[in-house]
């Protein structure tokens, strides 16, 4: 039998006023369930796509549908033993009669096109289906009113046919017995709403989220131009670990290595959402706590390659500590046999460890010892007297300095040894 036997998708449709037992919803009907059957996956089998104005494969009129009713309710059809040279036609009235009242309710107000499809219902082929269904309905609505009137982003509602997109406003007047809704039910159909309204408002999120943490640090470290210096270094994470999570989950190029590696085709789509918050905040955090000892050593008479390598040199420990800590607890959830939980701890453990081991410690720096002058503002910096990397407190803390002393110290010791000589 079909997968998608676990879980059918449903298409109400709702005239206006009256009933469904009318030409026109026969006919609007039978022609939406037609295009379902031949434009999507469900062509594979003519019986995946079923109404009461659609039966194996073949459009039902509505005086067809009203002679099938009648027969399966008289003579020769109810009699327990049908004679054999109405067997057939009782058969196809008897079923045809189960189906109606199956599909429309007892006020006959609403009528029911069940669909079947070929795949497992939460498969990745369901959104294309979903898609191509929202389309025919679309379309079908724009013949009938001359206007789209059965958007996609529509708000959803939750009655007893399901969650579904319902338009609230399909432009044409209720009163008007020519309208017919269309209404697709589905659990896929519920969750394929929520993404579409979830991402709607991503961008915005993100916006308000970034606009308010890039406030707040302006307002903290009293410079306009830190925070842009720091959304650079927020950026290249996350298109790091979003770039290898493709690589590798979504094309399997590591599948062969580990079974936590499975190639998965694609990404659970709440991930983005849930992952781009935790990495910015992860970032950032480190970041800041890089950026407020170079601020503090600069305003402190330092020159900015100065207290950038004091800055890095007091935090660098501690920063690693910490990045290796979270790296060890988010790698825990690759041990899970959810794809879902292995992507999240690959991409969290990925962001700790380029955040830690690559920003912090070379694209903060480089950025940072770029425009000392302006990069401050309004914020003015001490610019005459400045400590550099020369002086003496620096001697053992970095190569350069450790490398100048160990050359002047054998300088000293050859001369030393000539003149004795």
């Amino acid at each position: 039998f079909s997968a998608g036997l676990f879980s059918p998708y449903s298409i109400v449709a709702v005239p206006g006023e009256g009933t469904v037992m009318s030409k026109e919803v026969f006919d609007r009907v039978a022609t939406v369930s037609e295009r379902i059957l031949h434009e999507t996956d469900c062509k594979v089998d003519p019986n995946s796509v079923v109404s009461p104005a659609f039966m194996r494969g073949k459009k039902i009129s509505l005086l067809e549908a009203e002679g099938l009713l009648k027969m399966a309710e008289t003579w020769p059809c109810t009699e327990r033993e049908v004679p054999e040279w109405d067997e057939s036609l009782c058969s196809i009235a008897k079923e045809y009669e189960y189906l109606f009242y199956q599909s429309v309710n007892e006020d006959k107000t609403a009528m029911i096109i069940e669909v079947t499809v070929p795949f497992f219902p939460f498969a990745k082929e369901s959104q294309p289906f979903i898609d191509s269904v929202y389309d025919i309905i679309d379309e079908e609505a724009v013949k009938q009113h001359g206007k789209h009137g059965y958007s996609k982003l529509d708000s959803f509602t939750r009655d007893w046919t399901g969650l579904y997109f319902r338009n609230l406003d399909s432009g044409v007047s209720s009163t008007d017995n020519t309208e017919l809704e269309f209404l697709f039910c589905g659990n896929e159909v519920g969750y394929d709403a929520i993404m579409r309204k979830v991402y709607g408002l991503f961008p915005l999120m993100t916006a308000l989220t970034l606009g308010s943490v890039f406030l707040v640090l302006s307002l903290m470290l009293r410079s306009l131009f830190a925070p842009i210096r720091l959304a650079l270094t927020l950026f290249l994470p996350l298109l790091a670990v979003y770039g290898a999570g493709v690589i590798i989950y979504q094309d399997g190029a590591l599948e062969s290595v580990a079974s936590c590696f499975t190639k998965t085709g694609g990404f659970y789509w709440f991930i983005p959402i849930l992952i781009t918050s935790i990495v910015c905040g992860l970032a950032l955090d480190y970041d800041v706590f890089l950026l407020t000892r170079i601020i503090e050593h600069r305003s402190s008479g330092y020159d900015i390659r100065a207290s950038i390598t004091k800055a890095t040199c007091e935090t660098g420990g501690t920063i690693a500590s910490a990045g290796i800590i979270m790296t060890l607890a988010f790698g825990g959830m690759l041990f899970a046999n959810q794809a879902t939980m292995n992507l999240s701890g690959f991409i969290l453990g990925l962001a700790v460890l380029l955040d830690t081991f690559v920003v912090n410690t070379l694209l903060v720096p480089a950025l940072m010892s770029l425009g000392d002058r302006v990069a401050w503002y309004p914020v003015r910096m001490p610019m005459e007297n400045l400590i550099t990397l020369d002086s003496t407190e620096f001697v053992g803390m970095n190569g350069y300095s450790s490398l100048n002393g160990s050359i002047d110290e054998d300088t000293s010791s050859a001369s030393g040894s000539q003149s004795q000589t």
